[in-house]
């Protein structure tokens, strides 16, 4: 993944995404990897190309985070932090002179109310560090367990276990695909004026092929058998 992402750079590339919790499968993109080929690049070819690293669904559960992911605040609350004030680029700064002094006003764009800041405030206070990451714990502990139980049963194979993410996601196991659809087909053939309608896995959505731990997006697809008249 970071070679084929340095094959795209060129001196228009204004930066680089890995995201850390794909909303997919719940896996992590290599941060590290990516940031060291482009590293790379930069000592070939002299082009610098920065790295921003999205916590998409990781929040809170990578060292990153954002309230209306898991931070257990509706969406709509988000901050961003700098280290150290020298970070923080003076061109994002508006200093206007207000009452004989120099004011220095940094706010992000299209500001919202301030509700879920107060909900992220009182969860905050509420649970606290050890708090959030019994929370955090008890999802990726049922998501593996599930995960590991759904391997066992032996037609699926699992793409993520909820190791990274509370998140996991699986799908049928080739052999077993193919011989529900001959199965499927011999079938339906055999019934008076039936016929049968397959999707296979490599054409489906990929919305329709992957289930999470916790029911989202769309069962896997089975083929199914329809009656004509």
């Amino acid at each position: 993944m970071a070679e084929e992402a340095v094959k795209l750079c060129d001196e228009n590339t204004i930066g680089v995404v890995a995201i850390l919790g794909s909303t997919f499968d719940g896996s992590y993109e290599p941060v590290q990897a990516i940031s060291a080929a482009l590293d790379a690049f930069e000592t070939e070819t002299g082009i610098d190309v920065p790295v921003h690293v999205d916590g998409a669904s990781g929040a809170m559960i990578a060292p990153n985070t954002s309230g209306h992911k898991y931070g257990l605040v509706y969406p709509g609350v988000g901050w961003i932090v700098w280290r150290e004030s020298e970070a923080l680029p003076e061109d994002l700064i508006f200093f206007v002179n207000y009452l004989g002094d120099n004011m220095p006003t940094f706010a992000l764009n299209f500001s919202r109310p301030g509700s879920q800041v107060v909900a992220q405030y009182y969860n905050f206070l509420r649970l606290g560090f050890s708090g959030y990451r019994r929370v955090q714990t008890y999802g990726r502990d049922v998501a593996m367990r599930l995960s590991a139980q759904i391997a066992e049963l032996g037609p699926f194979e699992l793409l993520t276990r909820g190791d990274e993410l509370p998140v996991f996601a699986f799908t049928l196991k080739d052999e077993v695909e193919n011989f529900t659809a001959s199965t499927s087909r011999t079938r339906c053939a055999s019934a008076p004026g039936s016929s049968l309608r397959t999707r296979s896995r490599r054409t489906a959505p990929t919305s329709q092929r992957f289930v999470s731990s916790y029911g989202a997006g769309s069962p896997t697809t089975w083929p199914t058998c329809s009656s004509t008249t």
